[in-house]
């Protein structure tokens, strides 16, 4: 330590002293260093994101865990992939809603738009 300890305030240096996070996060990366130097920060954790897993506990009936143990024996990963995955789909169908939403206040305008387009190469 050189006396610098107002670094502890820092967002990343903090959890490098109570090793929460690790203090190399492995080879070094050209862009991550262009960052650094850009961006004046000391640690890549300050410019990078770091995804660190929490422990949890969920209940789930037997016969599901039969069934995702026959999928993938490393349940946590089988878990993350299917959330991941769900939320993905959920994402989607909003998106999916908010367009028709779109279109159909735009529906009158747009199928206005599509006539005189049709008219236009009939005349052509």
């Amino acid at each position: 330590m050189t006396g610098q300890l107002d670094f502890l305030n820092f967002p990343y240096h903090r959890p490098i002293m109570y090793h929460e996070i690790p203090l190399s996060i492995g080879e070094r990366n050209r862009p991550v260093a262009d960052l650094m130097l850009l961006l004046r920060k000391a640690h890549p954790g300050e410019v990078t994101v770091i995804h660190l897993r929490v422990e949890t506990s969920i209940r789930l009936p037997a016969d599901l865990l039969v069934r995702l143990d026959r999928v993938d024996r490393n349940r946590s990963a089988l878990l993350e992939r299917a959330a991941l995955l769900y939320l993905a789909h959920i994402e989607r169908r909003l998106r999916d809603q908010q367009d028709r939403e779109i279109i159909d206040h735009n529906a009158e305008r747009l199928n206005r738009l599509a006539m005189d387009t049709l008219e236009y190469l009939r005349l052509s």
